[in-house]
């Protein structure tokens, strides 16, 4: 077998490779998006990402395979720029597409973040809220919440991909979850564009336990 169909097969295995370690952090609850983003730091840039408590890491593999992935471009490029054969344009080219994806629907679209609006009205619609990390819903109860004071109803939460159909008030709340919420929009807006708009609530709550 020649050099060349030797570092294809080597390009072909670290691709599939990848493939899979995208497919098994998306099995284990991730976003597309957040799979590629956790890729692209462990493989490329080589740190190791934060995941959240109760997440399963990827596989003990990944960091020799971020090793052989940027032995892979080093030899690449230096056999493109010593060798004559026109086979390795098409893949260097197809492997510099790749990194332009890779990065772009990796770290453009986390900016996106899980939260839409479906308007019923002008004052009432369906909520899709992910909880921020320092949130001031984080690690509260729905119940000392009390949403449904402020005309907000939760009818669901999506966990890391387990989907909770109209919690119970002691469900406590983790940055991460995504809320699925049918209420007044005036009063979304109002309570979480401003987290200390959540405070007052609980405090009134204590003092009616009291």
């Amino acid at each position: 077998m020649t050099a060349i169909g030797k570092l294809l097969i080597w390009f072909g295995l670290n691709f599939a490779a990848l493939v899979l370690l995208v497919l098994k952090l998306i099995k284990d609850g991730e976003r597309y998006s957040e799979a590629l983003r956790i890729t692209w730091e462990w493989i490329v840039v080589q740190n190791k990402p934060n995941f959240p408590a109760g997440s399963n890491p990827p596989v003990t593999w990944t960091p020799l395979l971020g090793r052989s992935w940027w032995l892979m471009l080093i030899i690449f490029g230096v056999t493109w720029v010593n060798s004559s054969e026109i086979v390795f344009f098409p893949v260097l080219l197809f492997l510099i597409l790749i990194h332009i994806y890779w990065f772009l629907e990796g770290h453009v679209h986390q900016s996106e973040r899980f939260e839409r609006i479906l308007n019923l009205n002008q004052n009432w619609g369906i909520i899709y809220k992910e909880i921020d990390e320092g949130s001031g819903m984080e690690s509260k109860t729905l119940a000392e919440l009390d949403l449904r004071k402020k005309n907000l109803l939760v009818l669901a939460i999506d966990r890391r991909g387990q989907l909770t159909p109209f919690p119970k008030g002691l469900e406590v709340l983790t940055a991460g979850d995504r809320l699925v919420m049918f209420g007044d929009l005036y009063s979304f807006h109002g309570i979480f564009e401003n987290d200390a708009a959540l405070k007052p609530a609980i405090s009134e709550n204590n003092k009616e336990t009291l």
